[in-house]
């Protein structure tokens, strides 16, 4: 079990350590942690940031899954939304950024994204069903 300051801030969940907010300062290593505002973390952390494969639930029902770096979306990721629209393709400081896939309102554009605006749209269709 990796080394933390304070007894009490572990717990289980399917095998891997459970991580109260207040003592995830700088873990290294798999864990999940809930944090204060109810977002869920479940992946890597390096000194006590989200970094590597990991996954984050939102409070509203988004999800992020996907590689992590320093904290922030970074590498390929997708990004689930609670009404299932989706972006997933590559990440940079949490924005979207190189090629990507978006699903939004019935429409799938691929394309390729810089500092999360669509710069170069390669492919669009309706997903929606025909009459």
């Amino acid at each position: 079990m990796p080394r933390q300051e304070k007894e009490d801030t572990y717990l289980s969940y399917n095998g891997f350590p459970v991580i109260l907010e207040n003592a995830i300062d700088d873990y290294t290593g798999r864990a999940v942690c809930e944090y204060d505002n109810g977002y869920i973390y479940t992946g890597e952390f390096k000194n006590g940031s989200w970094h590597g494969e990991g996954t984050l639930r939102y409070t509203n029902g988004d999800v992020y899954e996907g590689e992590w770096k320093n904290g922030q979306r970074h590498g390929q990721g997708k990004f689930t939304y609670a009404d299932g629209d989706y972006y997933n393709g590559n990440w940079k400081n949490s924005l979207e950024h190189g090629r990507g896939i978006l699903s939004q309102d019935g429409i799938i554009t691929q394309g390729r994204w810089s500092k999360g605006k669509l710069k170069r749209e390669f492919n669009s269709k309706s997903n929606a069903p025909q009459p």
